[in-house]
């Protein structure tokens, strides 16, 4: 299986390697370009540190293109870090319910370092 369609699957296993790649190329890279579009499009503040939307009437192109993107981030990302994370845990022989830690906010970082340090348990792949 390719590395773009196992995001994708929920079978198998994800060696650690392949954990950080998909970390890195699926979830942090789409979020950087998202946050510099937003700044582009004069949607983000950064007394605020949040996301503007237009006041006036008219909603820019460029707005509305970033808000779809975003939109794409969560629901897309969100489906491939599911898959991610749970090949990974089984990979390490956890079950793959654990990665629902990810979904708790101040839990997120810890859990996206600790699923990419455990080494691979060489017994799973005999299953």
């Amino acid at each position: 299986m390719g590395f773009v369609k196992s995001m994708f699957s929920f079978d198998g296993f994800m060696s650690r390697s392949e954990y950080w790649k998909a970390i890195i190329l699926y979830i942090w890279a789409p979020a950087v370009v998202m946050m510099f579009l937003a700044i582009l499009a004069g949607m983000y503040s950064f007394q605020t540190n949040t996301i503007i939307l237009a006041v006036s009437d008219e909603v820019k192109m460029l707005e509305m293109l970033v808000l779809l993107l975003v939109l794409y981030e969560v629901v897309a990302n969100t489906y491939c870090m599911m898959a991610i994370m749970a090949k990974r845990l089984r990979d390490f022989s956890v079950t793959p319910w654990m990665g629902l830690l990810f979904f708790i906010p101040p839990l997120t970082p810890f859990v996206v370092l600790l699923f990419g340090m455990f080494p691979t348990n060489v017994n799973a792949y005999e299953r």
